[in-house]
C-alpha cells in the first residue's frame, strides 16, 4: 500500500499521558514493506558517506518520530514538525524447539497481549513483565523490565530496518547492547525495530521467585499464571495499569529510572540515610529506588501543582490530572530532579522520552 500521509493529526489521544499537539504529517504503518518508501523520503538517495559502525550519525532532511503505543513519551503540546510514523504492524510466528518455543513478533504487536499469550501457553519468561502498555518494538528499544527481570533475558535477536541505508539488519542479543532501560537502538534513531525474537521455556511446575515484593506476596515459588496475576494486581494497586477510563492512570508509568550507583556513592548515602534507603545489587553497582528518593526529597503521593502532579498511588508516576501541557509536566519533573539532586547529590534521569 502506498504511503499517503495524513496532515495535522492530533497525537494526544495516541499516548497514555494524553498530551501532545498535532503531527504535521502522520502515517500508521501496518506493514514493514512500507519502510523503504518512507526511508527514501527521510533520507533521499544512497547515503554512503558513513557506515553502520561510524560514530557519526546520519541526519535526515526531514524531522521524524517513531511512535509505538505512546506509553513512554511526552509529546510537545505545540505539535511536531516533519513526519510521525506510528508502528502498528502486528503478528506472532511460533517456532517450536525440543525444549523451548521461539517467538518472532512484529514490532507493533501489543506487549500486554504477548505476555497474556505466553501465560496462556504456560511459557516461562515474560510473566513479571505483565501490564506494561508497550509495543513489542518499543519494549526492545527500552529493554523494559519489572520485578527482577527484563526483556533482554529472553531475547535471541532483533530485526530492524536502517532508514539511512535503506536495508534490513539483524542483531543478536549481545549485539543489541542491552543495559538497564536501554539498548543500542536508543543511540541509532535511524534503526527501526521490525521484529523481536524471543525464546521461552514451557513450565507447568512452580518457578522460583527472587524479587522481594513478589516473594512477600507469593512465597519462594509460584506458577507463571500466579505470578502474572499477582503482577497485574500490584500494578493496578500502584496505579501503574493503564485504563483509558481512569484519568489517574494518564501517566507514562515510571517517569524516572532508578539511579545506578557506584559502591562509593552507595556507601555515602548509606552513611547519611541509614535504613531510610534500601539498595539492591546491580552487577558490581547498586540500584536505589527513585520513588523513595522523591519521597525523601519532600514530594508526597498525590501532590499536585496545577494541572499535573504525582499519582496518589506511586511517587514515580506523574499524572496528567486536568488537560496539562507538555511544559506543565516538564516543569514539575524538573522541580523533582532539582530537589533530589540538592538532597542526595545524584541525578534523577527520565525514563520518559521527550518528543519536541
Amino acid at each position: 500500500m502506498h504511503v499517503q500521509w495524513q496532515n495535522e493529526v492530533n497525537l494526544g489521544p495516541l499516548t497514555t499521558l494524553h498530551i501532545g499537539g498535532k503531527a504535521q504529517d502522520f502515517w500508521a504503518l501496518e506493514s514493514i514493506q512500507q519502510w523503504p518508501e518512507i526511508s527514501y523520503q527521510l533520507f533521499p538517495g544512497e547515503n554512503l558517506s558513513w557506515h553502520r559502525l561510524s560514530p557519526v550519525k546520519p541526519t535526515s532532511q526531514i524531522p521524524y518520530y517513531i511512535l509505538g503505543h505512546g506509553s513512554n513519551v511526552l509529546i510537545n503540546s505545540q505539535g511536531l514538525p516533519g513526519k510521525v510514523i506510528q508502528v502498528k504492524n502486528r503478528g506472532i510466528e511460533l517456532r517450536p524447539g525440543s525444549s523451548h518455543l521461539d517467538l518472532r513478533i512484529q514490532a507493533g504487536e501489543s506487549w500486554p497481549a504477548i505476555v497474556e499469550f505466553s501465560v496462556q501457553e504456560k511459557l516461562h519468561g515474560l510473566e513479571t513483565l505483565a501490564g506494561i502498555p508497550s509495543s513489542a518494538g518499543a519494549a526492545a528499544v527500552q529493554n523494559i523490565g519489572a520485578y527482577g527481570s527484563d526483556l533482554a533475558s529472553v531475547v535471541t535477536g532483533v530485526e530492524y530496518y536502517d532508514l539511512a541505508l535503506h536495508n534490513i539488519g539483524f542483531l543478536t542479543a549481545a549485539q543489541c547492547q542491552f543495559t538497564y532501560r536501554g539498548s543500542i537502538f536508543k543511540h541509532r534513531p535511524h534503526w527501526v525495530v521490525t521484529y523481536i525474537n524471543l525464546r521461552l521455556v514451557p513450565q507447568t511446575e512452580p518457578v522460583p521467585i527472587f524479587y522481594h515484593d513478589l516473594e512477600k506476596e507469593l512465597g519462594s515459588e509460584a506458577t507463571v499464571g500466579e505470578i502474572y496475576q499477582k503482577v497485574l494486581e500490584i500494578r493496578q494497586r500502584k496505579g501503574m495499569l493503564y485504563d483509558e477510563k481512569d484519568p489517574l492512570t494518564y501517566t507514562t508509568g515510571s517517569f524516572f529510572v532508578n539511579p545506578i550507583l557506584a559502591p562509593v556513592e552507595k556507601e555515602r548515602l548509606q552513611e547519611q540515610w541509614g535504613d531510610q534507603l534500601k539498595f539492591y545489587p546491580h552487577g558490581d553497582q547498586w540500584k536505589v529506588s527513585a520513588a523513595r528518593l522523591i519521597e525523601l526529597a519532600g514530594f508526597a503521593k498525590g501532590q499536585r501543582q496545577g494541572k499535573v502532579g504525582l499519582s496518589p498511588h506511586h511517587t514515580l508516576a506523574i499524572v496528567n490530572y486536568d488537560h496539562a501541557t507538555s511544559d506543565d509536566v516538564k516543569n514539575f519533573a524538573q522541580q523533582i530532579q532539582m530537589a533530589v539532586q540538592e538532597k542526595f547529590k545524584i541525578p534523577l534521569l527520565p525514563e520518559t522520552v521527550f518528543f519536541d
